[in-house]
């Protein structure tokens, strides 16, 4: 079949815009739901701390729990378990701590008052003590969780990975970036400690994550017993995926023959090889909307108006976008972040019908950061080799003024995060930035 790209008209369905803020900051929902995270003093129940000493505390004193993300210039800024911040004055406080508190430690904080703002203003911390015996170390710090949903109600979410693990994580709805969360969707859950004594910081639809992609087709089999089915993409090849943990968008049902459908997928699939993709949704292609591909610039044709986006599982695709993303100051360059949305099929490296409807720079001046999820092969004190999720063998260099987590050993699974590209296995232009436990 012969390929056909179309760009649509600039100024109609090409838009460029430049984003160099990488996070966003989120508006807050009141506090009136939230206030079950605090509780009046009482005995603990069981666990590997001792009951909290409770007597030097006033009978009206409340305490919360989470994580302290910074404890310095007599301010004391807690996260708590259900994912929203507070700024305490510590003045006057004691502090039980081993040590003294400080940043990244899980806590238990006793006050007077009421919490009615993020600002604790109209609170006196009293008391801060350790929440657990064994504080978290960088390992367990900004790790992440993914599955599909199993059960949620306003605070918490279950999920169960594509391992069959099931987790359960407090997630009231204030850290979670998604419109309407329901059984069966795929999400990652960022948290910091273990997922038995977690501080969720957000919660994000995983079909939006720069490591999943998709491909669009008609649907040419479905085999209901094995759990299976079979899409050919618009470029003519075969995909073949397991259903079994898959999100199914389809209102009235998966029907071969005419029908089209847009697979999300995470690892590497290509067609006739899909043994490292987990589909994470099949979506009806009118339910679909617009398609996103995010990677990096990695090569720039100016004179063709083209360049080449490494993606995430390592592809190389060059995208025709014409000579205006090169010009001024806000123009693409090599190691920028870019998101393109697009319609039509990506199969492999092929561009079949594609229409871009918009291209966004989301961090540039080689800043931008990737991630890729794997286990660990081997770790020296100055090379990481991780066998990635989607086959291939990757090692990370380690930088200069960077270490590894003293406790990751081989076997662990964890999602390094580096800035650069990864073209293929080849890692000589990506620079290690990170590594923490993963959950999927």
């Amino acid at each position: 079949m012969k390929k056909a790209i179309r760009i649509l008209a600039a100024g109609a369905a090409f838009c460029f815009t430049l984003n160099l803020t990488a996070c966003a900051g989120r508006a807050r929902d009141t506090l009136d739901s939230l206030f079950r995270a605090v509780s009046p003093v009482q005995p603990a129940s069981s666990g590997s701390m001792p009951a909290p000493d409770t007597a030097e505390l006033p009978d009206n004193a409340k305490s919360v729990e989470g994580l302290v993300l910074d404890a310095a210039d007599g301010l004391l800024i807690l996260r708590a378990v259900e994912g929203t911040e507070y700024v305490f004055r510590m003045e006057g406080a004691q502090d039980h701590v081993e040590g003294g508190t400080a940043a990244g430690q899980f806590v238990r904080v006793w006050y007077s008052g009421a919490l009615e703002s993020t600002n604790a203003r109209n609170v006196k911390l009293l008391r801060i003590e350790a929440a657990q015996e064994t504080q978290p170390d960088t390992y367990d710090m900004g790790c992440m969780a993914e599955g599909s949903i199993v059960s949620l109600n306003e605070w918490r979410i279950t999920i169960r990975t594509a391992t069959g693990q099931e987790y359960t994580f407090m997630a009231s709805e204030n850290v979670r970036a998604v419109e309407e969360p329901a059984v069966g969707m795929w999400v990652r859950i960022h948290f910091d400690g273990t997922p038995g004594s977690a501080v969720v910081s957000r919660v994000t639809e995983s079909i939006n994550a720069a490591d999943v992609f998709s491909v669009a087709g008609t649907l040419r089999s479905f085999d209901e017993e094995a759990g299976t089915v079979t899409l050919q993409a618009d470029s003519g090849g075969m995909y073949t995926f397991d259903t079994s943990t898959a999100e199914i968008a389809a209102p009235d049902g998966l029907w071969s023959g005419s029908r089209r459908y847009v697979a999300y997928y995470r690892g590497t699939a290509a067609p006739k090889a899909t043994e490292h993709a987990v589909l994470l949704r099949l979506s009806a292609e009118k339910l679909a909307g617009n398609q996103v591909l995010q990677g990096t610039v990695c090569g720039m044709q100016e004179k063709r108006g083209t360049l080449d986006i490494c993606t995430a599982d390592g592809r190389v695709i060059n995208f025709p976008l014409g000579s205006a993303v090169f010009q001024g100051d806000d123009g693409v360059q090599e190691g920028d972040g870019i998101s393109i949305t697009y319609t039509g099929c990506i199969s492999g490296t092929h561009l079949q019908e594609v229409e871009i409807i918009s291209v966004s720079v989301r961090n540039a001046n080689g800043a931008n950061e990737n991630s890729v999820l794997g286990d660990v092969y081997g770790v020296t004190d100055r090379t990481l080799t991780l066998t990635a999720a989607d086959g291939r063998l990757l090692q990370f260099p380690l930088p200069e003024g960077k270490y590894f987590p003293e406790r990751m050993a081989k076997g662990d699974t964890v999602r390094v995060t580096y800035t650069g590209w990864i073209a293929g296995d080849d890692t000589s232009t990506a620079r290690y930035v990170s590594a923490v436990r993963a959950y999927a």
